[in-house]
């Protein structure tokens, strides 16, 4: 800013030394054109009172030529007994010079005065914005970043304003977002601490049980095993909090490859099989007859994963002698994928709840089996990560939920 006030100030300072110049240049041009004047006057003088041929003398005078004697004139002015100081041409002449060397002074100094002024106007203008731009920083200092409709004077520091505000609307959605992250943290800290409380719980009680209490081989090998369930549980816990941390900051890199779905949905379905076996729960594959050629870009390991955690969830959740329909349906443009079971089902109302960290349900059903409530919520960042959706509706013809994941072609 120092620097565009000196180069307004050496601005001014050019302009008055140029100007001093041309007015300079005028005076003398106007006073060597009265000098002339006069000169001329005492040639046809001269004429009148020469005795020499008059007709050659006027038309040297109109020929303008130098060679008449322009001090002979004078002296022959003299001798009639009109010297300078009672001359009225020479009167007349130095009058004329000194009214407009005054008028040249005088013209000056106003316009310099002028200049002074606009200069100061300007000076204070440019301070008074620059107040205006220093408040609106300090503003931002106090994360105050609602901007008031701001007018500046000088048009050269509207695009610093424009971008000022631009930078506090940046500013303030970035405040937004720490704080929105701030709160989010605490609500991270609370859950992850209920989810971990009951685990750690039940593996404290059944290690003092196992330390503190004679049991038979039986008994121990029961309270073993709870304690070895418990660690399973926050091992799984801890992973998956692992993941949704890599997720959410870009660690995990999804890597897509054109690859055949059905073999992803094989590969898943292999997984969760023993665990569906234990439960006599089937798991059938409808799809189009064009299907199991059709090349997709995605990511097979983390695509398998959130087909692992949707059938996990099916079959903890559904009865024995049960089944779980997958249905893989071609549309235009995605591929629509639909896991159907026959489980406890979901309230509508917990539609959009379920994909959220940490949310396990109101079902009693869902809150007796052990979870972490991150799974699905995994599943909905991997399918956001492949631009696809996630979501849940109600099983038309029997009790259960259908979970419907839609991948686009490309």
């Amino acid at each position: 800013m120092n620097n565009f006030k000196n180069s307004k100030k050496i601005y001014y300072k050019l302009f008055l030394i140029v100007l001093l110049f041309i007015v300079l240049l005028i005076d003398s041009l106007i006073i060597f054109s009265e000098v002339k004047n006069y000169n001329d006057k005492l040639r046809i003088v001269l004429v009148s009172l020469s005795e020499e041929d008059n007709t050659k003398i006027l038309s040297d005078i109109l020929k303008k030529n130098e060679d008449i004697n322009v001090e002979r004139g004078e002296k022959t002015l003299e001798e009639y007994g009109f010297s300078k100081t009672n001359n009225q041409l020479y009167s007349k002449l130095k009058t004329k010079i000194i009214l407009i060397v005054i008028i040249s002074i005088v013209f000056y100094l106003l316009i310099a005065y002028i200049i002074l002024l606009t200069y100061k106007l300007e000076k204070n203008m440019l301070k008074e914005d620059i107040n205006k731009l220093s408040e609106l920083i300090s503003n931002y200092r106090d994360n105050k970043f609602h901007t008031k409709n701001i007018k500046l004077e000088n048009e050269s520091l509207v695009f610093l304003k424009e971008n000022l505000i631009a930078l506090g609307s940046y500013l303030s959605l970035l405040t937004a977002k720490i704080n929105e992250e701030k709160e989010e943290t605490k609500v991270l800290v609370t859950d992850i601490s209920h989810q971990l409380k009951t685990p750690v719980a039940a593996l404290k009680n059944s290690l003092e049980i196992l330390e503190n209490v004679k049991l038979t081989k039986e008994e121990a090998k029961e309270f073993y095993s709870r304690a070895m369930a418990q660690v399973n549980g926050i091992d799984n816990l801890l992973k998956a909090l692992l993941n949704i941390s890599r997720m959410e900051k870009g660690l995990i890199d999804i890597k897509k490859e054109k690859s055949f779905i059905l073999d992803t949905i094989v590969d898943a379905i292999n997984i969760v099989y023993t665990k569906a076996e234990s439960k006599n729960i089937a798991i059938e594959v409808n799809s189009e007859n064009d299907v199991d050629k059709l090349e997709i870009n995605h990511d097979k390991k983390w695509m398998r994963e959130t087909f692992v955690n949707i059938l996990d969830n099916a079959i903890k959740y559904s009865k024995e002698n049960t089944i779980i329909e997958i249905k893989i349906i071609k549309m235009a443009s995605f591929l629509r994928i639909e896991f159907i079971d026959e489980g406890v089902g979901i309230k509508k109302t917990e539609y959009n709840n379920i994909f959220k960290r940490f949310y396990r349900g109101e079902n009693e059903v869902v809150k007796n089996n052990s979870g972490s409530g991150v799974g699905l919520y995994l599943c909905r960042e991997i399918v956001s990560k492949h631009h696809g959706t996630i979501s849940v509706k109600k099983n038309k013809l029997k009790d259960g939920s259908t979970f419907i994941v839609q991948i686009p072609y490309n």
